[in-house]
């Protein structure tokens, strides 16, 4: 039976680390078995602790998806700025708790994604616009259930804010499926025939 292995980042301050450092070294084990040992004898506890935590919890460290890439946030305190370089979002902000934190995080990605879906609809647009379609409004939201959705009487188009997480082809793929819409509008063959 094969072994399920969890991978985590552990950090701590450098005076924890060098006092288990110090305990490790008492029991003659290597820090990581030590740490191991703590963590199998007090998993209930952590998983406890784990469990409390809300799926959208901010964190530094944290693992976030940018246009399908793989960032780590890095939190600092600080006027509010959010940046992206190397695979770090870096985030300053006087904000202390999760909920602000996501609040400031996602008024910054809208803002991302706003310029980034309009850039995507510009470039598709001229692709379908021979087949009738109107340039529609785009709004942004941040949805539950849907990744994208269209009005054909007001001419727009509702984009989810989490397609941010996506990769641009996947986005693309969301803005011909709601353009696909302004001329079929239900699921019908001549539907996805239009698609492909």
């Amino acid at each position: 039976m094969a072994t399920i292995r969890r991978v985590f980042t552990l950090r701590l301050p450098d005076e924890v680390f060098d006092q288990i450092g110090r305990l490790a070294s008492k029991e003659r084990r290597s820090m990581t078995n030590y740490i191991e040992l703590i963590l199998r004898n007090h998993l209930a506890e952590v998983e406890k602790i784990r469990m409390t935590q809300p799926t959208g919890a901010m964190y530094d460290g944290k693992t976030l998806y940018y246009l399908g890439e793989l960032y780590t946030l890095h939190i600092a305190q600080g006027l509010r700025q959010i940046q992206r370089s190397d695979n770090i979002i870096y985030m300053s902000t006087f904000q202390t708790d999760s909920v602000g934190l996501r609040s400031e995080y996602l008024e910054w990605l809208r803002e991302q994604a706003a310029g980034t879906f309009a850039k995507l609809l510009d470039e598709i647009y001229p692709k379908v616009k021979d087949y009738g379609i109107p340039y529609p409004k785009m709004q942004v939201r941040n949805m539950r259930s849907i990744w994208g959705s269209c009005t054909v009487e007001t001419q727009s188009i509702r984009l989810n804010l989490q397609l941010m997480k996506a990769d641009p082809d996947c986005i693309r793929q969301v803005i011909y499926h709601e353009l696909a819409h302004f001329r079929f509008a239900d699921h019908s063959r001549r539907f996805y025939a239009l698609l492909t």
